[in-house]
């Protein structure tokens, strides 16, 4: 009996050293998966825009839309889709648009697109007639 007690407690310790070892190795595999799968990216950090780069930016702003005003819609959009995307987002920015860092950039030209219908319509005359009395 004492025998077989001694014999069951040296298979118990054997099958604990082999967990311990099998739980290291996994724990080993599964942090070296989670590195490969997912890489730290390192975030640029967003540099505020000065008032120099803002000001810049809003004449050029202006200076497309005054190209996309007098029918050059094509080169207009194709100039912004030349940017980069983080420059269009500063673009976009610096002139009070809302965007985003996660936003595409499609989604910030389409933006950029809507500001410059919106301010034509505010800034043309209307073809409404006014009431005359």
């Amino acid at each position: 009996m004492i025998n077989d007690k001694k014999e069951i407690l040296e298979e118990i310790r054997q099958i604990q050293d082999t967990l311990v070892r099998l739980t290291a190795a996994v724990e080993q595999l599964v942090s070296k998966s989670n590195k490969t799968q997912r890489p730290d990216r390192k975030r640029s950090e967003k540099i505020p825009l000065s008032e120099d780069e803002a000001k810049t930016l809003q004449e050029r702003f202006q200076a497309l839309y005054n190209r996309w005003l007098s029918g050059e819609e094509n080169s207009t959009q194709a100039d912004l889709e030349k940017m980069e995307v983080e420059q269009i987002r500063r673009f976009a920015d610096a002139n009070n648009l809302d965007v985003t860092s996660n936003m595409s950039k499609q989604k910030i030209l389409h933006l950029v697109a809507s500001r410059f219908r919106e301010k034509r319509q505010l800034t043309l005359p209307s073809n409404i007639p006014s009431d005359e009395r």
